[in-house]
């Protein structure tokens, strides 16, 4: 309505409603519904803002009361390595309203995971080729089989993502490779993804979650680095709602010679 209005009849009295409206919904979030309504809102709210009296204002922007710079209602982008815990201060003078964001990526300084299970679970554990005993210390050029457990806690979901990060020590075994060693597991799978990426440093699937029915998969991982390493998490994310999705982390293993 908002994307329509705009175009048609910029000076609609609704207008303002429906931008407050969208404006809240993200709010609650950080975002709308899907993606299809995402690109929309943004497309919509974006005709909107572009059909705004052109904004005249400067600006200060100050790290821990030190002046780094001016800027204006051009805009401007600031990358610094090293601002970590600073203190950045903003002021505008003139007329319009100032938008900012502030970006920030990296590694965590602390190992500490966050597990949690919206509307879904699921869990990961290291097993021998038999599936007789759960690992966490492995001998270097063995053969593990990683089991993934995931169920659906209050609806169906479709077009899930999983994600499952390897230790540094592993590497996913090419299934295509005869190997000598017999796995059990893998030969009892139970489903089959509907799509399967391979890459270096982990394994992601697509599938569907059917509700209140918890499903294994298992897959051939080889050790191959002597060390001790920390086992990033498994996570599943419902692709077109975010909201349904999961975490689970499984500490640290050790790859002895």
């Amino acid at each position: 309505m908002l994307d329509m209005l705009v175009e048609v009849k910029e000076n609609h009295p609704t207008i303002p409603e429906l931008v407050e409206r969208l404006t809240n919904a993200a709010a609650k979030g950080q975002r709308w519904t899907n993606t299809q309504e995402n690109a929309f809102a943004i497309l919509a709210l974006g005709k909107f803002l572009k059909k705004q009296p052109h904004q005249k204002f400067t600006g200060t922007i100050t790290r821990n009361g030190a002046k780094l710079s001016n800027f204006d209602s051009i805009g401007k982008q600031y990358i610094g390595s090293d601002w970590d815990g600073e203190r950045i201060e903003l002021s505008v003078k003139g007329k319009g309203t100032c938008y900012y964001y502030w970006e920030a990526f990296g590694i965590s300084r602390d190992s500490y995971i966050e597990e949690y299970g919206h509307g879904m679970q699921i869990s990961r554990r290291y097993m021998t080729p038999d599936g007789s005993r759960v690992k966490n210390v492995f001998q270097q050029g063995e053969l593990v089989i990683a089991e993934i457990t995931f169920e659906a806690l209050s609806s169906s979901l479709q077009n899930v993502a999983v994600i499952d990060m390897l230790p540094a020590g592993f590497e996913i075994e090419n299934s295509r490779l005869a190997t000598r060693q017999q796995n059990t597991e893998m030969s009892e799978q139970e489903f089959t993804p509907n799509y399967i990426d391979v890459r270096d440093d982990r394994l992601v699937f697509y599938t569907t979650f059917h509700l209140w029915r918890p499903l294994k998969f298992y897959y051939a991982l080889r050790v191959v680095t002597e060390g001790s390493f920390t086992v990033p998490p498994i996570s599943a994310e419902a692709m077109y709602d975010p909201t349904k999705s999961a975490v689970a982390s499984s500490g640290t293993i050790q790859v002895v010679k």
